[in-house]
């Protein structure tokens, strides 16, 4: 027998769960506590991959504050200029987004093996699934890091800049 539709209490937890918080800002509210211009706030989250969002409605968690506020830090150090923040964003959105997809294929998949499962189990799978793939990604994302600037220090910057050149001119030929 099927499980029974998950109730809105239960998706609200693993919401919570997935999120890392209850959504409590509107976008305007996230962009000033994030100290950040409106616009850029609603660009960012464009690149990101996500969806516009009405400017009443409740989207925004505390994360999604200090996520604008990281972002825009790296500008305010001069780190990154405003087209890197951009690109970097959408880079991000795009593989993150594939992985998130997947992962959630994997946890239905297992849940669809217990047909008693239900929105708990789905919750209970993402509270131990979030952290190890947030470490594995950091991980990942580090060890690539290590590698592209090793070979970025070999070889110097005016090199590393060619390359990058013709690896985004061959990927836009795809």
């Amino acid at each position: 027998m099927p499980a029974e539709p998950p109730d809105d209490a239960s998706l609200d937890e693993l919401e919570h769960e997935l999120l890392g918080g209850s959504r409590r800002y509107t976008r305007v509210e996230v962009a000033e506590r994030a100290d950040v211009p409106i616009e850029t706030a609603r660009i960012l989250w464009r690149a990101l991959g996500f969806a516009d969002v009405d400017d009443d409605n409740r989207a925004f968690t505390d994360r999604d504050v200090e996520a604008l506020r990281a972002v825009q830090g790296l500008i305010e150090l001069g780190i990154i200029d405003e087209s890197t923040q951009l690109g970097m964003t959408r880079a991000m959105g795009q593989a993150l987004s594939r992985l998130a997809e997947w992962q959630v294929a994997a946890i239905t998949s297992a849940l669809a093996r217990n047909p008693e499962a239900g929105t708990g189990e789905a919750t209970a799978a993402a509270r131990e699934l979030v952290p190890v793939m947030e470490g594995l990604m950091g991980y990942v994302w580090r060890r690539h890091l290590a590698a592209f600037a090793g070979r970025a220090l070999a070889t110097g910057p005016e090199e590393l800049a060619a390359r990058a050149v013709v690896v985004r001119s061959l990927a836009c030929r795809l």
